[in-house]
């Protein structure tokens, strides 16, 4: 029986109602991290720092879910903190006190952070970091480490991504990581 067998079914169901089968940037199509003869797995649970596919192979989370999940999954006390928010809010119009503790929290233990920003994704913080950054120098210019995701928008592509136009691309220099 093949490891994946239960992934490559649901793979295939999904290529039929998700462009590439799978979200952002790990879809089989040109440049992302899946080829095109090859297929993900699909998780099914987690605890920890580990998850199990639909076909019970256990991995390590190295990622941590693409960088949230710092502390592991389905831990009790987090897990319990997050519901008694919950019930209070959890994703309003307007912005919450506890947004404003969280911060005070961060920059009182982080010491070189004067600031705390929010944001809902990881694009929304590096298109952010970016015009902060241009704002700042005045440059137009953007180093992007070749190989390494940057968000989904535009300018954060290559030029040979389908949809993305030269005038998208044409300040963006990119480096081999660690090879200044």
């Amino acid at each position: 029986m093949n490891r994946y067998e239960k992934s490559r079914e649901i793979f295939e169901r999904a290529t039929k109602v998700i462009p590439s089968g799978i979200y952002g940037h790990q879809g089989p199509a040109e440049g992302c991290f899946i080829p095109v003869d090859a297929f993900p797995f699909y998780a099914e649970r987690a605890k920890g720092s580990y998850f199990w596919d639909v076909d019970g192979n256990r991995f390590i989370d190295y990622m941590c879910a693409y960088g949230p999940n710092i502390l592991g999954y389905n831990d009790e006390e987090i897990d319990e903190a997050a519901r008694k928010q919950a019930e209070k809010c959890n994703c309003t119009t307007a912005p919450s006190s506890v947004m404003v503790e969280f911060a005070e929290l961060l920059t009182d233990t982080v010491a070189c952070a004067d600031w705390a920003f929010f944001a809902k994704n990881g694009n929304d913080v590096t298109s952010l970091a970016v015009m902060t950054a241009r704002a700042y120098t005045r440059k137009k210019k953007i180093v992007f480490f070749k190989g390494y995701y940057h968000g989904v928008s535009p300018w954060t592509q290559k030029i040979d991504y389908s949809g993305i136009i030269e005038e998208d691309v044409c300040n963006n220099l990119y480096a081999d990581w660690n090879d200044f």
